[in-house]
């Protein structure tokens, strides 16, 4: 659970920011006449705001990196195949997702 709040702690605190804001916005502002979707209830205020606020900080959120190739096994393993292989190969080489043998 640790693990997880760890690597998801800035949608909770997206989550949480939006949901305040979303029920400040009910409070404060509001639907007067009641036809309006969002603002006219404040859990539908609450729940979209907190939603939006977890998307807008996701966006932030730094992407890992790809661990890098090994080239020289990959190399290798290009050498000592046939020519069909060997394109095989260099097209997944390229594209960044070569399996390891």
């Amino acid at each position: 659970m640790k693990k997880w709040v760890n690597n998801n702690w800035l949608y909770i605190a997206g989550a949480v920011s939006g949901a305040i804001g979303g029920y400040a916005y009910y409070h404060f502002i509001g639907c007067a006449t009641g036809t309006c979707a969002i603002t006219s209830k404040p859990l539908n205020s609450t729940v979209y705001f907190a939603v939006m606020g977890a998307v807008l900080f996701g966006m932030f959120k730094k992407k890992r990196k790809q661990p890098p190739h090994n080239v020289h096994r990959l190399w290798q393993a290009f050498k000592k195949s046939s020519t069909a292989t060997n394109l095989y190969w260099l097209t997944l080489w390229r594209s960044g997702v070569a399996p390891a043998k």
